[in-house]
């Protein structure tokens, strides 16, 4: 437009120079209207100094450059360790309920040949007493309760005694296990610091350096969850909770300050003083019950000339195995609380949590087994 040709060629009038030469006619947001006509001559100390300093405008588009690949690289830092941790609670929490239902399985299934052998014992005295004439009802009462007959009875009653203490302690070890898999592995990785006796300075104040460390003291030392863990399962109790939580810190000021701590139900938040914390949940309704079943023994006696059928009691000829609420199933949850607050920016914090099921099958005449549910 002519109107700004002269304000150009006016410009130019005023003040001549080499560095005015190097103007350049007004850009097109002057002609949007944005600025005022009037105001063009600032326009050119922009302009030259963007010719004259253009070599140093690389330097802040680096800094912004580096910055942002800064982040992506932290970004990238916590997404994955946010994906390895994740990955790491599935994979216990899977391997923690097919590990202890097939130990489970494998205990039920160890009855089912002591309930055999109760069995073929019951057959060995039946066939005995059977293919045995006796004069009386009463001889054949005493044989059947002789000395070495009762040694078998009451050998029947042990292994009935040993297949209801396995199933007690089946249901209880099946806990046990749920938990000891999920809370003795490395789930949780609260720092295990440097005792003052394992550090060795430079000078007796210890105020300088660090010159060495005692990493033999230091790997044969428990760490304080180590003696906690160690405590807990040496209960007799302990595995009879539904729910076990261990409340820890990451950062090395916090754990000086508060140690970790085991709670019976759920972490202890009281007044933030922990940054993380690992949930093991456990619902067992199995139950396993052994039923002991007595059983006639049948002989023939002759006191009459021919043959009269007599009988007697075994009081453990053989026992029932029933599992009662197999198809509830056996539920476990475990949750996990990590802490970030060392990198700025970002959360400072991500919960992972993870459920699964199994259900109990089997029973009568066939073996007892699992199942994983679907979701």
């Amino acid at each position: 437009m002519r109107w700004q040709r002269f304000i150009y060629e006016a410009l130019l009038r005023l003040k001549p120079g080499r560095m005015y030469k190097k103007l350049c006619l007004p850009t097109k947001l002057a002609n949007s209207g944005l600025f005022l006509a009037k105001l063009q001559w600032l326009g050119k100390y922009f302009y030259t100094f963007l010719y004259h300093k253009k070599k140093a405008q690389i330097a802040p588009f680096m800094i912004l450059v580096i910055g942002v690949l800064l982040l992506a690289v932290t970004a990238t830092m916590l997404i994955g360790e946010a994906g390895f941790s994740r990955l790491r609670l599935v994979n216990v929490a899977d391997s923690a309920l097919v590990s202890s239902a097939s130990s489970f399985c494998r205990d039920i299934n160890s009855i089912r040949f002591i309930k055999k052998k109760m069995h073929l014992r019951y057959v060995e005295l039946q066939a005995k007493t059977l293919f045995t004439p006796y004069v009386t009802w009463w001889d054949g009462l005493k044989d059947l309760y002789s000395v070495n007959n009762l040694f078998g009875i009451l050998g029947s009653y042990r292994l009935y005694k040993q297949a209801k203490d396995s199933a007690d302690n089946a249901v209880k070890d099946l806990r046990k296990s749920l938990y000891r898999s999920c809370l003795g592995t490395d789930l949780i990785d609260e720092p295990k610091l440097y005792l003052p006796s394992e550090v060795i300075w430079n000078d007796e104040q210890k105020k300088d350096r660090i010159i060495d460390l005692d990493l033999d003291a230091y790997s044969k030392r428990d760490s304080h969850f180590q003696k906690l863990y160690r405590d807990l399962t040496n209960s007799d109790t302990w595995q009879g909770n539904d729910l076990i939580s261990y409340s820890f810190n990451k950062t090395k000021k916090e754990v000086i300050n508060f140690s970790g701590i085991f709670t019976f139900g759920e972490p202890d938040n009281n007044n933030n003083k922990y940054e993380s914390y690992l949930k093991v949940e456990v619902n067992v309704p199995v139950k396993v019950k052994i039923k002991v079943k007595p059983r006639f023994i049948f002989f023939l006696w002759w006191g009459k000339g021919y043959p009269l059928p007599g009988f007697g009691i075994h009081p453990c000829a053989e026992i029932d195995i029933k599992v009662k609420n197999g198809n509830a199933g056996i539920s476990l949850s475990v949750e996990k609380k990590s802490s970030f607050k060392n990198v700025p920016f970002f959360g400072r914090e991500i919960v992972l949590k993870h459920e699964n099921k199994a259900r109990i099958t089997g029973g009568g005449s066939r073996i007892f087994d699992f199942k994983v549910m679907k979701k």
